[in-house]
């Protein structure tokens, strides 16, 4: 599937397959070597770096970011809440679970993480599906 998606020239999804296929085959190979940067106008992606490939693959695994860094704990957050929604797959959903303890551990500066909890709640409506009503059909 990555190898389809990414001769697509699809990058930010071949970017979350490739992560993907590299947190669910750890020991594989082909999936170590695969580059689609071969290809000269996926190299010019920057959703195909080393460096966001890696932070996929933390995603991948439920691993949140870590704490501290210069922009604190909501630069922590936004930061994250825009790679999770940007390289977000359906068919490879990452774990919400990981964004909720991030969002969780925004609290401490409560202004900061309100203003940028409104913002990112727009972003993520996307991400739900209509409900159906109670009661059954």
């Amino acid at each position: 599937m990555t190898r389809h998606v990414c001769g697509s020239t699809r990058v930010v999804e071949c970017a979350t397959w490739l992560a993907r296929w590299r947190v669910d085959y750890p020991e594989s190979a082909a999936a170590r070597e695969f580059d689609p940067r071969t290809d000269e106008w996926m190299a010019r992606s920057e959703a195909l770096a080393p460096a966001t490939l890696d932070r996929l693959e933390q995603i991948f695994r439920r691993v949140p970011p870590p704490r501290g860094g210069a922009g604190g704990q909501v630069d922590r957050t936004v930061t994250f809440t825009s790679l999770f929604s940007r390289f977000y797959v359906y068919a490879i959903p990452f774990d919400r679970a990981v964004l909720r303890n991030v969002w969780a551990d925004c609290d401490g500066n409560a202004a900061g993480c309100q203003m940028a909890r409104m913002r990112a709640n727009e972003r993520f409506d996307r991400f739900e599906f209509p409900r159906a009503p109670a009661g059954g059909s």
